[in-house]
């Protein structure tokens, strides 16, 4: 029998932009989240984040594509070599971007769990909290 996930207690997200991170955070009490949020506005500390895990292991990140200097897919290069110790992560690139070129390159990069379009909505957080 395969073994059940484990509840998500701890949701990061890498996104430039504060208004953004305010509202995505207002989206998860609206969906009964009740675990741990952590936002960075720089993706270096972001990075240096996952790497270290203070506070315990992460669940769900969600990940800007569009930022300043280091866009979400240097992150993802950056954490490439962190991936196969955190088997349960799921990454959503969380983006502005409606291009189907984004779309595409998420789906065939490794560690990207799935792709969504800004602004985050409470019944997509529900139905990701549930699986």
């Amino acid at each position: 029998m395969p073994e059940a996930r484990r509840d998500v207690a701890r949701i990061v997200f890498i996104d430039d932009s504060e208004p953004d991170n305010v509202f995505h955070e207002m989206v998860l009490v609206a969906a009964d989240f009740a675990g741990d949020v952590m936002a960075f506005e720089s993706p270096l500390e972001g990075v240096a984040y996952l790497r270290a895990q203070p506070d315990g292991p992460v669940d769900l990140v969600f990940l800007d594509i569009n930022m300043p200097a280091t866009d979400g897919w240097a992150v993802l290069a950056a954490l490439k070599p962190d991936l196969a110790h955190w088997p349960d992560l799921r990454i959503y690139m969380l983006t502005s971007s409606s291009s189907p070129e984004d779309r595409e390159r998420a789906a065939r990069t490794p560690g990207v769990t799935g792709y969504l379009t800004k602004p985050l909505e409470t019944d997509v957080v529900r139905q990701l909290l549930a699986t």
